[in-house]
C-alpha cells in the first residue's frame, strides 16, 4: 500500500501520513480531522520555539498588526519612515525613557533609551514602503512584553 503525505504537514516541517491520521481514530470526512490535524501542527509549531502571538490591531490607528516573538515586539505602521522616526523620539521624551543613542538614515533607524531600572530598550525601525515602517520593540535581554506594547500605544498616538 503507498503511503499518502498529506500537504499541509510539510509547512511545518511535519511529516504526516494519513494512514496514520486513519489509525489514530480522526474520522475521514469530519470537521473533527481538520482540528485535530490543526491542533497536532499548532502543537509541533508551539514546541520548536517558533510560536508568534498575533493580535489584531494595536489599540491605537496606526498600527498594522502586533506581534511578540522570542522577547520582541514588532508591528507595522501605517506612516513614513520620518513619521514613524519622529513619533518615536516623542513617545519615549512622553514616557520619560531617557535615549542614550540614535541613529537613522532613509531607510532604518535605531534608538537605545533606558528604563528606571536601567534596563536596555531597543527600538529598530525599518522602512517597508513610503507609507509603511517596520518597528520592533526589545526591552532587557529577554523582552517584557507590557512595556514593549506601551512604548508601541504611545508611538501610535502620535501617528
Amino acid at each position: 500500500m503507498k503511503r499518502r503525505l498529506l500537504p499541509f504537514g510539510a509547512k511545518a516541517g511535519v511529516t504526516l501520513y494519513e494512514d496514520e491520521v486513519r489509525a489514530a481514530g480522526v474520522p475521514e470526512r469530519s470537521g473533527a480531522r481538520a482540528l485535530a490535524l490543526g491542533a497536532a501542527i499548532t502543537l509541533l509549531v508551539m514546541q520548536s520555539g517558533c510560536f508568534v502571538l498575533l493580535v489584531g490591531g494595536v489599540a491605537a490607528a496606526g498600527v498594522g498588526g502586533y506581534a511578540y516573538v522570542k522577547g520582541e515586539s514588532t508591528a507595522v505602521l501605517a506612516a513614513s519612515m520620518d513619521r514613524s522616526w519622529n513619533a518615536t523620539v516623542a513617545a519615549l521624551e512622553d514616557l520619560r525613557l531617557p535615549v542614550i543613542a540614535k541613529a537613522n538614515d532613509a531607510l532604518s533607524g535605531e534608538i537605545t533609551a533606558r528604563n528606571a531600572s536601567d534596563t536596555k530598550i531597543t527600538i529598530s525601525l525599518r522602512r517597508v514602503s513610503d507609507n509603511a515602517t517596520e518597528i520592533g520593540i526589545r526591552v532587557g535581554t529577554f523582552g517584557d512584553e507590557a512595556q514593549s506594547k506601551a512604548i508601541l500605544d504611545r508611538i501610535a498616538a502620535h501617528l
